[in-house]
């Protein structure tokens, strides 16, 4: 057994790494590159805030794997995601990077783009309004009106601020 290791280490050393050169060549093989264009999910809006901004509907998102692996993969398994819940008033920057993606575990992400979004928070307005009920028309026979107090009602209108105050 002694010798097994100590004759021809040379030859040995050469075929392993022979051996090492021709595998990593063969799996390298069939590797392609394929894009798709996938919905961006909006995630976790702040409760007080809504966009004001225009906002991509859709990622560019570029995988990579063998290309048995790649030919399989449609766009609905693909999805891109971005966490809202670091939003604040005003203009906010998201950066989209791979773990903003989930895919198929045989594949990979190798890019996504954009990579920037820009993206604009406006506060969500109230307003107090005033209500007063007012019936019009003939009560029909089957029903029964109870006799109230007229009383102001207050509601609490929500939305976006040039909309709430022409109310």
């Amino acid at each position: 057994m002694k010798t097994f290791f100590s004759e021809n280490t040379s030859l040995k050393i050469l075929s392993l790494v022979f051996a090492t050169l021709l595998w990593a060549y063969v799996e390298s093989q069939g590797r392609i590159e394929m894009n798709f264009t996938v919905p961006l999910e909006l995630l976790n809006l702040p409760d007080a805030l809504v966009i004001s901004s225009e906002v991509v509907e859709h990622v560019d998102v570029q995988l990579r794997g063998k290309e048995t692996h790649i030919r399989n993969v449609s766009s609905n398994q693909i999805s891109v995601y971005l966490d809202l819940s670091e939003g604040r008033e005003g203009e906010n920057r998201f950066e989209l990077s791979k773990a903003n993606a989930s895919v198929p575990s045989n594949v990979e992400v190798t890019e996504i783009n954009p990579k920037n979004l820009s993206i604009y928070f406006k506060p969500i307005p109230q307003k107090k309004m005033s209500l007063l009920p007012e019936l019009k028309g003939k009560i029909k026979r089957t029903h029964l009106l109870i006799p109230q107090k007229r009383s102001l009602y207050f509601e609490t209108g929500l939305g976006l601020q040039s909309r709430v105050y022409v109310l």
